[in-house]
């Protein structure tokens, strides 16, 4: 797999603060933090109006999220990472 970048890497933002990432459709989030350190991720409706869904990413790991593009995105900590990317086939 390979991934094509449409944005810099931005530090997640808080809840509060959640951000659609430009209308991603795709965000990479990468947790920066050691291994055994997790943090929670959150994706909400527009204006953080409910939550779609959570998951926790293990630290020193990184996954693709799929979104729609109004929908918005958090995290509970600065060391995970996220970046605007487009999933491209070999």
């Amino acid at each position: 797999m390979r991934i094509k970048l449409l944005s810099a890497q931005a530090n997640g933002p808080a809840s509060g603060s959640a951000s659609n990432m430009s209308l991603a459709t795709c965000v990479l989030a990468v947790n920066t933090a050691a291994a055994g350190t997790h943090h929670l991720i959150t994706v909400t409706t527009k204006d953080e109006g409910a939550v779609l869904g959570t998951f926790t990413l293990t630290g020193a790991t990184s996954m693709l999220i799929d979104k729609l593009p109004e929908q918005e995105i958090f995290t509970a900590d600065a060391a995970v990472k996220l970046t605007k990317v487009a999933v491209q086939s070999a």
